[in-house]
């Protein structure tokens, strides 16, 4: 083994090689201190494996230093030209699309750091960018997202069971068992298409421009499709909705949504056992922008406003908090005659599995009329996986 004294010369030496030329100067200066240190040959392997030991090391804390030092505006830049390179050469698949990635932050940080670390550094910037668009859409807001390696997480859930009795002093407690099992969850892939022309690739369009337009487009095409997935569960194979969930509980109101009265309202609010409202600041009414505004117009007998407090600037309801989304009111697939959801009462960050993969891949293809209009997409996806708690967290109001 290299003593103290010998690994700070083997570190020096280590160092200046890396600001010169990593291959060669490397070896030959270590061999150079492996020789006079250690003199017998037959040391040398030992020797040679501690002295890997420190380049990795030395190498690590540099990269490290480095990375932090990287600006955002050149990971913005290589985002950009990854997507108009893989745009420009019929890139298929993930493989040459992640090739020409590596190039492009190997161009940009050459000698500055390795491109593993950049390209970590790279993605994660383009990730948070797509997930503050899509954080501008309330209901996704409130969805606790948790990321997950692989393709399928196994969760254990609890439905209750223990029960709580009054025990004189010394006696045995009464015992209870509680209810559980597990839950699987398949992570899916959900895809979004952004829209290119030969005008916008030219090079009038700034690297900015064309950064913001590619985050953007992925981000509300992203936000529309959970957000319908997550309310009504279309893709009931992939994504379990709260309204493809059996045993919902349901207030039936005829007609239109100006039929709704305060005691609809209220019922439905009932339904929702104390068990599942426990935490208030994340109590929420889902309803689309067109109730919302018939409930800021109902009135009592003598005239007042029923809820004026809809009015706010940020409208509340029975304690709620109001939560818009132009995927409500909704046609539902649970049962065989299609039905309409006004308002879903219930408490998504509590209640409702949300996990994600952060897996991005981009394929260059067409979209419908696009080959005839001049126009070509790169498709971006993404891995996610949902379902519910438990339904007995949500009530809704049904418009039959």
């Amino acid at each position: 083994m290299l003593t103290q004294e010998q690994l700070k010369e083997l570190q020096e030496a280590i160092v200046k090689a890396l600001g010169e030329n990593i291959t060669s100067e490397v070896q030959k200066q270590v061999n150079n201190i492996v020789e006079e240190k250690l003199g017998a040959k037959s040391d040398f392997n030992s020797a040679l494996e501690d002295i890997k030991t420190e380049v990795k090391k030395l190498k690590t804390s540099m990269e490290k230093e480095s990375l932090a030092n990287l600006d955002e505006k050149d990971a913005k830049e290589i985002i950009t030209k990854t997507f108009r390179d893989a745009y420009l050469n019929w890139i298929t698949s993930e493989k040459q699309f992640g090739e020409i990635l590596e190039a492009n932050i190997k161009a940009t940080y050459q000698n500055t750091i390795t491109a593993t670390d950049g390209l970590e550094f790279v993605f994660d910037q383009f990730s948070k960018d797509v997930f503050y668009i899509l954080e501008k859409f309330d209901l996704i807001k409130e969805l606790n997202f948790k990321k997950i390696k692989g393709k399928s997480i196994t969760i254990p859930t609890y439905a209750g069971g223990l029960e709580a009795y009054w025990i004189e002093e010394g006696q045995k407690y009464t015992k209870s068992k509680a209810n559980t099992w597990n839950v699987k969850i398949d992570l899916k892939k959900l895809g979004a298409m952004v829209t290119f022309t030969d005008e916008m690739l030219s090079d009038d369009m700034t690297t900015q421009t064309l950064y913001s337009i590619i985050i953007e487009d992925i981000g509300v095409k992203f936000a529309w499709k959970i957000e319908n997935e997550v309310l009504n569960g279309e893709q009931s194979w992939a994504i379990k909705g709260i309204l493809t969930e059996t045993w919902l509980q349901v207030v039936e109101v005829s007609g239109k949504v100006t039929n709704i009265t305060d005691n609809h309202l209220i019922d439905a609010d009932s339904l929702i056992a104390d068990e599942y409202d426990v935490n208030p600041n994340n109590n929420i009414a889902i309803m689309s922008k067109y109730t919302l505004s018939k409930l800021k117009q109902l009135r009592d007998a003598n005239g007042n406003l029923t809820y004026p407090e809809l009015r706010e600037k940020t409208p509340t309801f029975l304690n709620r908090r109001v939560i818009k989304s132009n995927k409500m009111p909704v046609n539902s697939v649970t049962t065989d005659v299609a039905w309409k959801v006004a308002i879903i009462f219930g408490n998504l960050k509590d209640f409702y599995w949300a996990f994600e993969k952060w897996n991005f891949e981009a394929v260059r293809g067409f979209a419908d009329w696009d080959f005839e209009t001049g126009k070509q997409t790169l498709r971006v996806s993404d891995f996610k996986g949902w379902r519910c708690k438990t339904i007995k967290a949500f009530s809704v109001i049904k418009l039959s």
